[in-house]
């Protein structure tokens, strides 16, 4: 095979209609066809795997772009769910099946096998709406209904906004109707000295350690809950710290008066007293208290979208 030959499958490859470009060839007027068929299998098979790759790299790109913010990285994934199907469509001639089987059938496997490792918290969007979202890009290729568009926009939109806080809201809370007495443990104020918890009112506990990082970004929901209720006398609201091994009281209270809330702080003196009468295996942890029995224990989440365990309604319905 000549050089000038080679050049011009190379220089004529870029186009879509690359059978007809190959077969008007020099080269198929010397019938090389192994050289033809052979470029046509790499393109055939070249375009298959940008298919098939290319929802997952958006997913990745997404969460390295939102650094790793579930609720923007699955908009952006669903959108472009929607309008990589629609361009699949219309430059593959493919049936649905094959479609669904090349686009979705990767990244659900993908999501779907480190979902059983990792949980299914976060990846419960993308399994249920990738195919939802498939299937609407499908058939507005068929149908090209701005209609389908809106609904394909609220549906993202329901999915990364609502849905996912309240997927992801359920998961953490696990089983956080516990029911079970409250057992007392050591305390001291920020003076250093010993203090009790009151046993005849509604306690609402925020435990936390220096090393969590989280829980600092939750302090601003539970100084939010602390001033709706700072008012009602019915309930009392602490914020516990958890000494770790390398902590220092002095140090911790320092931080805790240079952060500034309203919310009363106090110092468990114990961590091993206090995770193993109170049953913590993470932080933050989030307990509400009345009658010196636990009756919700979970995670601590106001937002106004996230019905299921919210902990203000649950904070209502113990108080009533």
């Amino acid at each position: 095979m000549k050089f000038s030959n080679f050049i011009f499958v190379i220089i004529n490859f870029k186009y879509y209609n690359y059978e007809n470009t190959l077969f008007s060839s020099v080269l198929f007027k010397r019938r090389d066809t192994r050289v033809i068929n052979y470029y046509i299998m790499k393109r055939k098979v070249m375009n298959k795997v940008f298919w098939i790759l290319i929802l997952i790299l958006i997913y990745f790109l997404s969460g390295y772009i939102f650094h790793g913010n579930h609720l923007w990285m699955s908009f952006s994934v669903l959108f472009f769910t929607f309008f990589i199907t629609f361009l699949f469509f219309k430059y593959n001639n493919s049936n649905v099946y094959l479609g669904l089987a090349i686009l979705v059938l990767p990244i659900w496997i993908l999501l779907f096998s480190i979902s059983i490792f990792a949980g299914f918290s976060s990846s419960l969007v993308y399994l249920i709406f990738i195919p939802v979202c498939f299937y609407l890009g499908r058939l507005y290729y068929q149908n090209k209904n701005l209609g389908i568009i809106f609904l394909s926009v609220f549906l993202i939109l329901f999915a990364s906004q609502v849905f996912l806080p309240n997927q992801f809201n359920y998961f953490l809370n696990d089983k956080p109707f516990k029911n079970r007495p409250f057992v007392g443990f050591d305390l001291i104020d920020n003076d250093g000295k010993p203090i009790e918890l009151p046993q005849n009112k509604v306690l609402v506990l925020d435990f936390w350690t220096t090393s969590c990082g989280v829980c600092f970004k939750k302090f601003p929901e539970f100084e939010k809950l602390f001033k709706e209720y700072k008012n009602d006398t019915k309930i009392e609201f602490y914020s516990i710290n958890v000494p770790t091994k390398r902590d220092e009281f002095t140090k911790t209270r320092e931080l805790v008066n240079k952060l500034g809330y309203d919310f009363q702080t106090v110092y468990a003196k114990s961590k091993n007293d206090v995770e193993s009468k109170l049953k913590i295996s993470g932080y933050p942890s989030f307990m509400i208290v009345k009658d010196n029995i636990i009756q919700f224990d979970g995670y601590l989440n106001i937002n106004p979208v996230v019905l299921v365990y919210n902990s203000k309604n649950e904070l209502e319905k113990i108080v009533k």
